[in-house]
């Protein structure tokens, strides 16, 4: 029997599923399916509706509140009405435009730490009480560790991209900087802080974790130029496959495409097994979740769109 402070949580906690997912569209896929395309819009269009969850907490934060709903409805409009630039429904398809990356993650994780702090924050209010008919705190954990890897992942996949834009237009431009490196770097910085913004919001204190948030870390101070790539031995030198690495004053260095990619497979790794964690609690009480949820807010989960 869920009791209605846990179905209160549950559908808080479903309204911060929703703008995870939206992370889906910042991956290159064949298919993005338009049913939880629309579950999601429906979802997050009807909580702000003037008796919906979201609207009627924030009518309690003061002068915080039109800030947040103003800030969700410029989400909405950027990713889920009609007049969206960065995902178009055809009748066919729907159609996602990756050059647009960096706008969905300055909204999700913004707005994402907005609500997960209300789920927590009700959460400690409801245990307080003991208010809590079903095992949510671990669930929680589970939710916050994927998502945050779910960032890493997918940040750090576009700084990989956009630093490469960089460096081509530095060699084309003999290393003096120009309008077009100018405007990349501003690109890097924004997508920089917005890791450091998980780090500086992360409650996780697993080893497995931290290892690898500083993984990530690390590379980024490669390339901003506060680390030197890291020595590679002869015998990791493999000329069939290219895999020479860097020549830096007569010393070999792995090269930025080995560092990103092994910080890419480490992360992939934390991701699968947090995944893992996530569906074995979440599973349990699924079913009792999307009943609630098919009532307010409209619509429900599809599958989970980031399989590491």
């Amino acid at each position: 029997m869920i009791n209605k402070p846990t179905q209160f949580l549950l559908s808080l906690y479903h309204y911060s599923i929703f703008i995870r997912d939206t992370l889906e569209y910042t991956f290159r896929k064949d298919v993005y399916h338009a049913q939880a395309y629309k579950a999601r819009r429906n979802a997050l269009v009807a909580s702000l509706t003037e008796k919906g969850q979201i609207k009627m907490i924030l009518s309690k934060l003061g002068e915080n509140g039109p800030k947040i709903e103003d800030k969700l409805k410029e989400f909405i409009q950027l990713v889920y009405s009609d007049d969206s630039t960065v995902v178009k429904e055809t009748p066919t398809e729907l159609r996602v435009d990756h050059a647009q990356h960096l706008a969905i993650f300055e909204m999700v994780v913004g707005l994402h730490q907005t609500i997960w702090d209300m789920v927590l924050g009700y959460l400690q209010a409801a245990e307080t009480r003991n208010d809590v008919t079903l095992p949510l705190r671990p669930l929680f954990a589970a939710d916050e560790r994927m998502y945050r890897s779910i960032v890493f992942f997918a940040i750090m996949t576009e700084i990989e991209k956009v630093f490469a834009e960089f460096q081509k237009a530095m060699r084309e431009s003999k290393g003096q900087k120009t309008p077009q490196s100018n405007y990349i770097i501003n690109d890097l910085t924004k997508l920089v802080q917005l890791i450091n913004f998980q780090k500086a919001h992360s409650h996780i204190k697993d080893t497995a974790f931290n290892d690898m948030i500083d993984h990530n870390l690390k590379v980024l101070e490669m390339i901003e130029g506060k680390r030197e790539l890291p020595l590679m031995t002869e015998d990791e030198v493999d000329p069939d496959t290219k895999r020479v690495g860097v020549m830096i004053d007569g010393v070999r260095h792995h090269s930025f495409q080995d560092v990103f990619a092994a910080v890419r497979e480490a992360t992939r790794a934390v991701l699968a097994d947090s995944e893992r964690a996530w569906k074995d609690l979440y599973k349990p009480i699924s079913q009792e979740m999307m009943d609630i949820v098919k009532t307010t807010p409209e619509g429900e989960p599809g599958p989970h769109p980031f399989d590491a």
